[in-house]
């Protein structure tokens, strides 16, 4: 079987739409290596910092962003902006990098995977 997937080289907003559906169908064949591919992308941006400060501070273990904040000494603000962000590009990659453990302030964890991506680093 041959696919292809024609994009606008002068749209970025198409190039990311045909990326998409390119890992879409990688997963189809190998779904345990399009997640991991997903979550290294995801993990390599910017907004990607506050995961890396939650594994720093917290491991796999449950946190809320006050007491990250705390003990990281980043503003609230700025964690939950990362937040925004990072869930934002997550989605778009269909990859989960936080365990919701729900309450109020909402309580998270790094997932297992994601912690096992960043020791590897």
């Amino acid at each position: 079987m041959l696919v292809s997937v024609l994009v606008d080289p002068s749209d970025i907003a198409d190039i990311r739409r045909g990326i998409d559906e390119l890992r879409r169908m990688e997963a189809v064949h190998n779904p345990d290596d399009a997640e991991r591919r997903g979550l290294r992308e995801v993990l390599a941006l910017n907004t990607a910092r506050i995961v890396h400060l939650a594994h720093e501070h917290f491991g796999t273990e449950q946190f809320d962003l006050h007491r990250l904040a705390d003990a990281s000494g980043e503003r609230v603000r700025v964690l939950h902006g990362m937040t925004g962000s990072l869930g934002r590009a997550c989605d778009s990659r269909h990859v989960e990098v936080w365990n919701r453990h729900g309450g109020q302030p909402l309580v998270l964890s790094v997932r297992p995977e994601v912690a096992a991506l960043i020791d590897e680093t």
